[in-house]
């Protein structure tokens, strides 16, 4: 859709002559948010769907490439989501992600060099606010609104043509804010799935909210059996990273997809890309095999 854009604390010393030692102050509870985890039910698409009557969540399948802002918004476990209506290619894409690691002020020089500048917006509270200028889009072929915004911890980037105001944008990072979560179930641990004289291990190892790492080992019979690493993502109920695999020697990647159930996952498999054979063609189009479902199981960290 063309319309759519992706575009050290303080310590604190005290002496006493005394010997008791004062009650320390209870803190107030800690409530983690983060970003979501599936575009189909935020509060942000209600508020797309009163700008544009009709809009929907439009499932893509991101490939983020090398140095950009999606790269940098999923490494740090963020989603991306579009929202808007297909046929009539009218709609924006919305990112969220956590600003570890002081991500967003890393982002600013690009930003800049984009044609962004920083600026206030009224009735938006946010720590740090940048916005595509007029003399930038009266640049572009299809001139289109894109801001990056700092608040509340989150990087929440914006963009899509019908926005043209700022009651608008500060209306839609208030609806994005509101689409925080608390942090997913989990979906750490052991999973094995067996075909025949086959057994595939999954053993997703860590979860930073919605970046995942796993290893992975294939037990195949009679043939080349493979051992690797899988990092990826998981949004929208599918999990999609890369693996990178030994087998007989040799060093491999491949792209691997599988749809969460009620009590695993599903593999799913596509079309190769035939220039870059490593991943799947796009747009994506999935098949998945029920015989591979992969189910909670013991036994993965021996392998």
């Amino acid at each position: 859709m063309k319309k759519f854009v992706i575009a050290a604390g303080a310590v604190l010393l005290l002496t006493s002559c005394g010997t008791t030692t004062p009650k320390p102050t209870p803190s107030a509870p800690v409530v983690s948010i983060a970003p979501p985890a599936s575009c189909a039910t935020t509060p942000l698409l209600a508020a797309v769907q009163n700008e544009i009557p009709g809009a929907k969540w439009i499932d893509t399948s991101w490939t983020p490439a090398a140095g950009t802002d999606l790269e940098a918004i999923y490494s740090a476990g963020g989603i991306a989501c579009s929202y808007g209506i297909e046929q009539s290619e009218v709609g924006g894409t919305f990112t969220w992600a956590r600003n570890a690691d002081d991500l967003y002020n890393s982002r600013v020089d690009g930003w800049r060099a984009a044609g962004q500048e920083e600026r206030t917006v009224a009735g938006l509270k946010a720590e740090r606010v940048f916005v595509i200028t007029d003399a930038t889009k009266a640049k572009m072929e299809i001139p289109s609104f894109a801001a990056n915004v700092l608040i509340d911890g989150f990087w929440i980037q914006i963009g899509g043509a019908f926005i043209q105001s700022d009651a608008q944008f500060a209306s839609l990072v208030k609806a994005a804010v509101a689409s925080l979560i608390k942090p997913a179930t989990p979906i750490t641990g052991c999973y094995i799935g067996k075909l025949a004289k086959d057994i595939y291990y999954l053993n997703i190892l860590s979860q930073s909210d919605n970046a995942v790492t796993a290893s992975i080992f294939y037990n195949t019979f009679e043939k080349d059996d493979s051992t690797g690493d899988f990092a990826g993502s998981y949004t929208n109920g599918i999990l999609d990273g890369l693996y990178t695999f030994d087998s007989e020697g040799t060093t491999s990647d491949r792209e691997l997809i599988f749809k969460g159930s009620s009590n695993g996952f599903v593999a799913g498999y596509a079309v190769p890309d035939p220039v870059n054979g490593a991943y799947f063609f796009r747009p994506l189009s999935v098949s998945w095999d029920k015989q591979f479902s992969f189910l909670p199981a013991t036994g993965c960290l021996a392998r």
